[in-house]
């Protein structure tokens, strides 16, 4: 759709970059996306009140940076809320009413942003130093392609050393030894690192004064030595078949009470596992909670997802157990990449952007011409369907109706998005500004 004219719902006609996207996000990206900004957040408060060093270990429990949390969840908060009141969120076919999902939801940008505070952030910077936080990166990867657009989550110095690292954070489900070789292969480590060394190594005006091997340009080129990735785990979703539900399995999220009738007393749990003891043997044994006990959303205990982690951290609920947040955060150790590696990505994302750019315009003008028949035999042509994305988790690809709709190219080619579609915000404000 690049370049064609679209009318927006307020009746005035653009040229649009091109692209669709879903009407209503899916729930999984907009959590991920509200905690990345929760914790944009956190670092750029480390970096502006100059957090590190010897004085990282006693962060968690410091009282002003439990503000700084405190303001980076509202911040994450905000995001969710906004995003969702606007566009609504995509629970796709599960059962159980969005009301509760959106809760939950919610539940997991605070609670996934104060892990992110109390554990990940001072792990960070113990052994880095916060160079830059989402910096817009811009590089040309070749002639007749569009600008390559990236953003790093952050870029780190480590304290000893002074090499550079790309970090990128990660929202999931679970961290295992699959997820850990999908991260080592992760692309977009490479790209980051690439447009990252591009900014770096670029030689402006000289302005040291000086001349001979001290002048500015004839320093070593900055090389990104490592990524450095880390997973903030939501805990896997599954059915629920009593609730009649699915319901992400966290310690963030699925907590269980008991109440005392007479006083009022709550007693709370994070595990439905519990010490016991044999009355006869005085054996120690891992038994259950019992039925006197509810399941409850974590959300409920008194003062909210907050006061929640802060007591689970601080192993005030079930600390018998063990660390309850242990599971919620995953930090594998970092790897550099090949130059070969990188040079290899370059030259394929080159050629894969050029035929991208011919073949959307191809389409494109056919589609401004009215041509939809030879329009059609284009797509075969350039993107033919990948049918075996078309069923996902028993769901619709949310595209379907562009491929299977039969008026889908027709609402493209008048410039309206097909339904349950939009058309693609930019994610970038230089892709923005370029159009």
């Amino acid at each position: 759709m690049r370049g064609l004219p679209v009318s927006l719902p307020s009746g005035e006609t653009v040229i649009h970059c091109g692209g669709l996207s879903q009407a209503k996000p899916a729930s999984a990206l907009l959590t991920g996306s509200a905690v990345h900004e929760g914790f944009a957040s956190l670092l750029a408060s480390c970096k502006r009140l100059d957090l590190g060093g010897e004085g990282w270990q006693s962060m968690r429990r410091d009282p002003n940076w439990h503000l700084q949390i405190d303001v980076a969840a509202q911040t994450a908060l905000t995001y969710f809320d906004r995003a969702a009141l606007e566009q609504g969120i995509s629970f796709g076919l599960d059962p159980g009413a969005a009301e509760w999902y959106t809760s939950e939801q919610r539940a997991l940008v605070e609670g996934l942003v104060w892990i992110a505070g109390l554990r990940l952030v001072p792990e960070l910077i113990s052994h880095y130093r916060i160079v830059d936080v989402e910096r817009e990166e811009r590089m040309e990867l070749g002639a007749g392609v569009r600008p390559f657009a990236a953003r790093a989550d952050a870029l780190l110095a480590e304290r000893d050393s002074g090499d550079l690292s790309v970090f990128s954070l990660k929202t999931g489900a679970m961290y295992g030894r699959k997820e850990e070789m999908k991260f080592k292969r992760d692309v977009q480590g490479l790209s980051e690192a690439i447009a990252l060394e591009r900014r770096l190594n670029t030689r402006g005006p000289c302005a040291c004064w000086t001349t001979g091997p001290e002048c500015c340009k004839n320093q070593p080129r900055q090389k990104i030595a490592t990524v450095q990735m880390a997973l903030l785990i939501k805990g896997t979703r599954r059915l629920n078949e009593k609730a009649g539900r699915k319901e992400h399995y966290s310690p963030l999220t699925r907590a269980w009470r008991l109440m005392d009738p007479l006083t009022g007393i709550q007693q709370w749990a994070w595990s439905y596992d519990t010490p016991k003891v044999n009355a006869k043997t005085g054996e120690s044994y891992i038994g259950k909670l019992g039925k006197d006990f509810t399941a409850t959303p974590a959300w409920e205990y008194p003062g909210g997802i907050r006061a929640w982690v802060l007591a689970l951290d601080r192993g005030e609920i079930q600390g018998e157990l063990g660390d309850a947040l242990a599971g919620c955060m995953a930090v594998p150790e970092p790897w550099a990449r090949a130059e070969s590696e990188m040079e290899d990505w370059l030259e394929q994302a080159l050629v894969q952007e050029r035929e991208v750019e011919e073949g959307a315009e191809v389409v494109n003008l056919n589609l401004a011409a009215g041509n939809l028949s030879v329009a059609r035999r284009m797509l075969n042509i350039h993107f033919p369907q990948n049918r075996s994305a078309c069923i996902s988790y028993n769901q619709s690809c949310s595209f379907d109706a562009v491929c299977w709709g039969g008026q889908g190219l027709v609402q493209i080619a008048q410039g309206f998005a097909p339904d349950g579609l939009k058309l693609r915000t930019d994610h970038h404000a230089e892709e923005s500004e370029e159009e």
